[in-house]
């Protein structure tokens, strides 16, 4: 297992993280890649115009598409004896969602962790997103918020900083697992340097259940830095209910409009409504 390694990536069908509805997968061993698959899934619920607007994937498209049911024993066989992968923990959460037993039977490697560890001072400024990652490292991506490309993207990543650290994928799991806290300035946000979304950064829009102070909170106890404003850095948008007194005609706010036009330049930023975004950070 030391030098064998897959990479999952997934595509939602809306803000539920087990709603998916497109899952690629890349396996690799000894630095060479030795299968690649991907499937659209019929992920039996609805589909949101946002997550269609990210994606493209709709209803029509998985029509006829295998349930996730059906391509399991897929999962299971591309997962045995290897080191599972995923770029940030969105997707372990949601193969986690529907399938418990695969986050608990299989070593997983969170690569954004990886990224960090190994350039942290080059991608501080820029965020340690997947498309600004492989953008700076010149790694081609064939389609963002494709699930097979971004796989791909996710794995070329990992290799890279393989060979600038000498570790096999087994040696990161302890590598990015066991990390002294940094100790926050007094205008810093105290994050969690242990929490699954180190390297994430949060925005929330609209009014939420909780107050912004609590939100964030418990957010950074997560490993989420929160943001004020979506930028190139912003990894996941946090969406409650909006007031239409503010929104000026529209009917989404302006981070949601800069977060979707973001998306269509190829930045990976996931939409979550206030419920599945504590569903995220509260589940194992």
């Amino acid at each position: 297992m030391a030098n064998r390694f897959a990479v999952v990536d997934v595509e939602t069908a809306n803000s539920d993280v087990s709603s998916i509805c497109q899952i690629g997968i890349v396996v690799y061993e000894n630095g060479r890649l030795t299968e690649s698959w991907s499937s659209l899934v019929n992920p039996q619920t609805d589909f949101d115009w946002m997550n269609i607007f990210v994606h493209g994937i709709d209803e029509d498209m998985v029509a006829d598409a295998p349930t996730l049911d059906e391509l399991k024993p897929t999962l299971e066989r591309l997962f045995t004896d290897t080191v599972v992968c995923s770029y940030s923990a969105f997707d372990r959460r949601a193969i986690g969602k529907n399938y418990p037993e695969m986050v608990q039977n299989y070593p997983w490697l969170d690569i954004m962790r990886v990224a960090r560890y190994t350039w942290r001072e080059k991608f501080f400024n820029h965020g340690y997103g997947l498309a600004n990652v492989t953008e700076t490292l010149g790694i081609m991506m064939d389609k963002h918020h494709d699930a097979l490309s971004d796989a791909k993207a996710a794995a070329e990543v990992l290799l890279q900083a393989t060979a600038t650290e000498n570790r096999t994928p087994h040696d990161w799991i302890d590598a990015v697992r066991y990390r002294a806290p940094k100790l926050p300035t007094r205008d810093e946000q105290a994050i969690n340097e242990d929490g699954d979304y180190i390297g994430s950064v949060c925005v929330f829009t609209g009014e939420l259940s909780l107050v912004r102070s609590e939100a964030t909170r418990l957010a950074n106890d997560a490993g989420f830095a929160v943001a004020p404003s979506v930028t190139k850095k912003t990894t996941h948008l946090i969406v409650g209910v909006q007031d239409p007194t503010k929104l000026k005609g529209s009917q989404k706010s302006s981070k949601e409009r800069k977060a979707l036009e973001l998306t269509q330049k190829g930045q990976n930023i996931v939409f979550l409504t206030e419920q599945d975004f504590f569903d995220i950070i509260q589940s194992d």
